[in-house]
């Protein structure tokens, strides 16, 4: 029963000498590694090992000097007989004072889907992460109670203001009193579930001008409770400018003709 249980694992089941010697390995090494059982017994483990995952793997093999522990998953990578290699996590149990094992008994599980996919989450990550820290746009995400959580670095070149000294503020702290009122409305709205666009806020930088952006603003749920506010703004300011110098060229201009 037990070499049943054990040559139909999922798992890759070998007993090894304390030199790597695969002594027995179980059926499952086919399909996990691409090797026939029989052609890997007598062979030595670590002349499958990519070179950086040695020593990992022989901590394995001093593994449990006592006889009675087992040593804490290690993941390596074995090369595949189709020229690919596989990730393993593996743990090891030393039972050379066996009289029926004499060897360090290894428990592998193939983990190479998990890796390419903690793999793609990572370069997926980085891309938006990339995106982000060099959009032009002031980019911030911050906590249900104002607590800054992330910031580009638009934002910090825009404010002035240092990660180190962002990560100790509020949103609030930035924006100018007279935005205040409305920041608590947008707030409270996007809280609710909505998505807001164009919202106009002055901010307050650390050195210089007041200036002016406009953003869209949205929250993230988590269990039916807002997580994450995210906020994309534009400085506007330069075109504020603008507007009011093209509006009081027409009021002038008004005035002109009512001079006239």
């Amino acid at each position: 029963r037990f070499r049943s249980l054990v040559q139909n694992s999922s798992d890759l089941v070998t007993i090894l000498a304390p030199d790597g010697t695969i002594r027995y390995v179980s059926d499952s090494a086919e399909r996990i590694v691409g090797y026939p059982a029989s052609t890997l017994v007598g062979t030595s483990l670590l002349n499958y090992l990519d070179p950086a995952d040695a020593t990992p793997v022989r901590g394995l093999l001093e593994s449990g000097p006592d006889g009675s522990s087992t040593s804490l998953p290690v993941e390596f990578r074995l090369h595949h007989a189709d020229g690919t290699y596989v990730w393993l996590e593996a743990v090891g149990t030393n039972l050379l004072a066996d009289p029926t094992i004499g060897g360090i008994v290894l428990n592998a599980r193939d983990v190479s889907e998990r890796k390419r996919a903690d793999r793609a989450l990572r370069e997926s990550e980085e891309r938006y992460r990339d995106l982000f820290d060099n959009a032009s746009d002031l980019v911030c995400m911050a906590a249900p109670d104002g607590s800054l959580l992330y910031v580009n670095k638009a934002w910090q070149e825009g404010t002035g203001y240092s990660e180190h000294e962002i990560g100790q503020m509020q949103l609030l702290d930035i924006v100018h009193p007279d935005s205040r009122n409305l920041y608590q409305a947008v707030l409270t709205r996007v809280l609710s579930g909505e998505r807001l666009n164009h919202v106009e806020l002055v901010l307050v930088p650390k050195a210089g001008a007041p200036i002016t952006v406009e953003g869209n603003l949205s929250c993230t749920f988590k269990d039916g409770r807002p997580s994450v506010v995210r906020g994309i703004y534009r400085d506007i300011t330069e075109r504020k400018r603008v507007e009011e110098h093209l509006r009081r060229a027409e009021r002038m201009q008004a005035a002109g003709k009512l001079a006239g």
